[in-house]
């Protein structure tokens, strides 16, 4: 009996994510979206629905759920990060006892929302770490004792750097890094690296430049 009564009920649910599905796709030919930078752009649902697979794979929630409730927030106008709020308002109002996963769906989401903003303001994200380092050290945000490395020697610290260590937290922790550790135009692993070579560099005070401590 159970399953008699479960089957119809999990057909209309499906049914009900298909059509907003449809809902969604029939409403972007008319909406323009402004990006970051300022530009406005055709809505594009591909880019969505791939943030939103990327953000709950592995996680046991449903990815068209999610979509489905993006469908009735969108307008001609909206912002790339009301968008990026709003999916991740939509996880966490789906966030449940029985559904914890959604919690670190938001997170990632805010992760993603991060990512994005640190492109924009400095035109690249991960994979320069040599090129972070000198900047910051040149508007004194990141201490100058970093320079005890060589500059070999922090390209391959670099290189250490896994951007899905990112995605490990969930909204709490992702909100609570972010806001509370991260300097400005500052990624997560940046940061844990930038203090592992702090640390390490007290092992030898008065190497000089490019005879950086053995941690490398």
């Amino acid at each position: 009996m159970q399953q008699t009564l479960s089957t119809p009920l999990a057909l209309a649910g499906t049914s009900t994510m298909s059509r907003s599905r449809q809902v969604l796709e029939h409403r972007a030919a008319r909406i323009q979206v402004i990006r970051r930078d300022g530009s406005r752009t055709p809505l594009d649902i591909t880019k969505i629905r791939r943030v939103v697979d990327w953000a709950c794979a592995g996680k046991d929630v449903n990815s068209i759920m999610l979509e489905a409730g993006l469908t009735t927030r969108l307008r001609d106008g909206v912002t790339t990060r009301e968008i990026q709020d709003n999916l991740i308002n939509c996880a966490l109002e789906m966030c449940s006892p029985s559904e914890p996963d959604w919690r670190y769906v938001a997170g990632r989401l805010h992760i993603w929302s991060l990512w994005k903003d640190i492109l924009v303001s400095r035109g690249y994200r991960y994979g320069d770490y040599l090129r972070t380092v000198h900047q910051k050290v040149e508007i004194n945000q990141y201490d100058r004792r970093l320079l005890v490395y060589s500059d070999g020697e922090l390209e391959e610290a670099g290189t250490w750097i896994d951007p899905d260590w990112d995605i490990e937290y969930d909204y709490a922790g992702a909100v609570l890094l972010t806001n509370r550790y991260l300097l400005a135009e500052e990624l997560p692993q940046e940061a844990f690296l930038t203090c592992a070579l702090l640390l390490a560099s007290t092992d030898a005070p008065d190497s000089p430049p490019g005879t950086g401590p053995q941690i490398l």
